[in-house]
């Protein structure tokens, strides 16, 4: 479903920040 889409996009999304190590905060995009 859409909803299904949208957490697998921020999952990803969050992954893919802490791989390259970044400083910003993601947890902003899982905790909406």
């Amino acid at each position: 479903g859409m909803a299904d889409r949208i957490i697998g996009m921020r999952t990803t999304l969050r992954e893919n920040l802490e791989k390259l190590g970044s400083p910003l905060s993601w947890e902003h995009i899982t905790n909406q």
